[in-house]
């Protein structure tokens, strides 16, 4: 199962490298990451982390699942914080209780 995490930065880009490193610290690998806003650099530097220009400022906000192509969909707002294991547990969690289709925290 793939994740697709889903972040805007809309008036927290100081937190870019805060969210990446908590994604890149994942026990579970199979994710991509999808960005918005000006995050080329980053990727540049890993194939996982894609970015989706928006047509106007909040669209992928409102619209997570833009630009993503994986299995399940999360949204990692810019000022959260992403505990090494999240994707490891939600992938159990779909797994074990395949009749549910979202997660809310």
């Amino acid at each position: 199962m793939k994740f697709s995490i889903s972040t805007s930065f809309y008036r927290h880009s100081h937190l870019v490298e805060q969210i990446y490193q908590q994604i890149l610290a994942q026990t579970y690998l199979d994710w991509e990451w999808v960005v918005k806003d000006s995050l080329l650099e980053i990727c540049s530097k890993d194939s996982r982390v894609k970015y989706f220009e928006q047509s106007r400022k909040k669209e992928c906000f409102y619209n997570p699942h833009r630009g993503c192509s994986g299995d399940i969909i999360v949204q990692f707002d810019s000022d959260d914080f992403a505990y090494p294991r999240i994707l490891e547990v939600y992938n159990h969690l779909f797994l074990k209780h395949p009749d549910v289709v979202g997660i809310s925290c």
